[in-house]
């Protein structure tokens, strides 16, 4: 999306699709083959978030403190065809995110 200033200070803003196709093509090889950690991806909007960057290629590590929900996590990922794996890990300590 372009931002066009106009007369009196104003701001408009412009869609250009085919910029937006290449756009989004660039964002797909960019990450594809790399690897993701998300932290808090074992449910909700951080596993969606998983799922989202496996779509886009990525290899993803699914980093949570719930191990039943994180494992669970994994499964559903793999089973849907993606690469995916759980490490238990709490982001206020320092040793886990180290290990990460």
């Amino acid at each position: 999306m372009q931002l066009q200033s106009l007369q009196g200070g104003g701001l408009v803003h412009s869609r250009n699709r085919t910029s937006e196709k290449c756009s989004y093509r660039r964002l797909i090889m960019k990450l594809k083959d790399k690897v993701a950690i998300v932290t808090g991806g074992s449910k909700g909007i951080g596993l969606g978030c998983a799922r989202v960057f496996c779509r886009y290629g990525c290899r993803v590590v699914i980093a949570s403190r719930g191990e039943d929900a994180g494992r669970e996590a994994e499964r559903r990922l793999t089973e849907d065809g993606y690469v995916a794996a759980f490490v238990p890990a709490d982001v206020n300590r320092e040793p886990d995110m180290v290990a990460l």
